[in-house]
């Protein structure tokens, strides 16, 4: 396999990992010019043939994040998925009868 195949599989793993709408958490910006701070939340609109995300961000920012690219300090991703909240799982309602119905109405 050369470079040009890992450089392609690099970049459809992005694409399978990240689809639009995916939540992330960024852990670490190293952009002196527009950095985002660390714990912002955004969504991913798009992964580019590049390998690179484009998140918007919750704070209003759209700088996009490079795939594979590691911090200095940590030799880790940069960003992370959100993980979805858990369901909330609602009680049963219990069936109410008319007279019921009526009594809270006119509370």
């Amino acid at each position: 396999m050369n470079s040009f195949d890992r450089e392609r599989l690099r970049i459809q793993r992005a694409k399978m990992l990240y689809p639009p709408g995916t939540r992330i958490v960024l852990g670490e910006m190293s952009d002196p010019y527009a950095p985002v701070p660390p714990g912002t939340r955004g969504t991913v609109k798009f992964v580019d043939d590049m390998g690179g995300i484009h998140p918007q961000w919750d704070n209003g920012r759209t700088l996009g994040l490079i795939y594979g690219e590691a911090s200095a300090s940590s030799r880790r991703r940069n960003w992370r998925k959100n993980p979805r909240p858990p369901k909330k799982r609602r009680k049963p309602t219990k069936r109410r009868t008319k007279e019921e119905w009526d009594s809270e109405c006119e509370a």
